[in-house]
Parts: C-alpha cells; sequence; structure tokens
C-alpha cells in the first residue's frame, strides 16, 4: 500500500507530465487566429473547465468508433469532420451521445468529470448551446486534436 505523502508526490509527479503534454495558448488569446471552417466541413469545439480535484484525469474524444484527441482537465481543441450525424463514445460500459454536425457550422461538446470520482464510468458528455459554450470555453487552453502518449519510444 502507497502510504498518504507517497501517494500525493506520486500525484504531483503526474500532473506535471500530463501538464507538459497538453499546453498551448489561452484559448481567449488564440480565437482569432483560428481559421473559419470551410463549407464542406463542420467543427466540432470540445473543452473540459479546469477542476483541481479531477486534473489527473484524462479522458479520450472517440468519435464515430476512432480516438480522436485527449481531453484534458482545462483545455479545448477542435476537429473538423463531415456534416451529418456522429456519435461520441465514452464511459465504460459504453455511453453513446448522437448528434449532427452542420456543414460550415460548429457543435460544442463538454466533458465533465464527476466530482470525487475516478471511475471510468463518471465522464458525462453534452452538446452546449454555442451561447454558454463560448462563454466556457474562454479560459481553456487551446491545445492539438491528438492522442498523446506518455510512455518513451524505443
Amino acid at each position: 500500500m502507497l502510504t498518504g505523502k507517497l501517494k500525493c508526490c506520486l500525484y504531483v509527479v503526474v500532473f506535471a507530465v500530463l501538464s507538459g503534454c497538453a499546453t498551448g495558448p489561452k484559448f481567449a488569446d488564440a480565437v482569432e487566429k483560428i481559421p473559419a471552417v470551410s463549407q464542406d466541413k463542420g467543427r466540432i469545439f470540445v473543452y473540459r473547465n479546469a477542476n483541481p480535484l479531477m486534473a489527473l484525469f484524462q479522458r479520450v474524444f472517440t468519435m464515430d468508433g476512432k480516438d480522436i484527441a485527449d481531453v484534458f482537465n482545462g483545455t479545448s481543441f477542435y476537429h473538423d469532420t463531415t456534416p451529418g450525424s456522429h456519435t461520441v463514445s465514452y464511459n465504460t460500459p459504453k455511453e453513446n451521445l448522437k448528434f449532427s454536425v452542420p456543414a460550415g457550422g460548429s457543435v460544442y461538446l463538454k466533458y465533465t468529470i464527476g466530482a470525487g470520482s475516478t471511475a471510468e464510468n463518471s465522464t458525462e458528455v453534452r452538446i452546449v448551446p454555442e451561447v454558454f459554450a463560448k462563454q466556457e470555453i474562454i479560459d481553456t487552453m487551446l491545445i492539438d486534436a491528438e492522442i498523446r502518449t506518455f510512455i518513451p519510444k524505443k
């Protein structure tokens, strides 16, 4: 069993490693540099507000059965895709959120992890109306939409 102090140190180290892998400019500073979505595509903004109690718990944005990007505490990213119906999967066992992406438009998805729970089934993903999402996403860090590997390659 790990002692309380050892667990705390381990959490600090893991948090430092994860934070360093998901850095970017503040969304508020980068929003003007995000290119316009083309009319033959749709854009999905994915974000997760900062919650110090859930900072260590990363999630993966899985759309239409494919892992697209990491979802970290206090971060956001965007993903351009074909317009139409899509499905985001999350939790174990899998829960699904079905939504439609408009051509030339955007959809905002918010990831939330239930307080006090580290279980794989503690995640909620929901569609947020643009007017509210733009208020919430502004303080996140805009990161690249990718899956990060924390194990060094040989």
